[in-house]
């Protein structure tokens, strides 16, 4: 007989997704889910106590960060995760091949090319502020 409370299920996912927290977005893999809470693996610091946003292709979800260790960490949710909902929603999101090209079509339309977004040299797309970001894009 255990004195402490069954855990509840989870189910191991590995999913891409992006997380938002002290208002900075970083790419970040869910490794495992439960209906109140998610694992996962992050390089931005986190805190204990800390309001965190993941986005999942379509699915959001807001939770709260419990514990960090080294890259890793554990968040309780908000509101109860329904897991055939979040595998729906990451299934749903065009794969990185076709991101690049709804990027192109949108910015054949809007700025005429995808030029516009490079820097002088035609290597990196840049923004205003000039900082490099993840996958050789700067953000600011």
């Amino acid at each position: 007989m255990s004195v402490y409370p069954s855990r509840e299920k989870r189910q191991t996912v590995w999913l891409g997704a992006r997380l938002k927290s002290r208002g900075d977005w970083c790419d970040m893999t869910i490794g495992n889910v439960s209906t109140h809470g998610i694992v996962g693996l992050c390089r931005h610091a986190l805190e204990p106590g800390e309001r965190v946003e993941v986005r999942c292709g379509s699915f959001t979800i807001h939770a709260r960060v419990v514990w960090t260790r080294h890259d890793r960490f554990g968040a309780a949710v908000e509101r109860p995760i329904v897991v055939e909902d979040l595998l729906r929603a990451s299934l749903a999101r065009p794969q990185s091949g076709e991101r690049r090209q709804i990027l192109r079509e949108l910015a054949d339309e809007g700025a005429g090319s995808l030029a516009h977004y490079r820097n002088e040299q035609g290597r990196r797309p840049v923004n205003s502020r000039g900082r490099l970001g993840p996958h050789g894009f700067r953000f600011g």
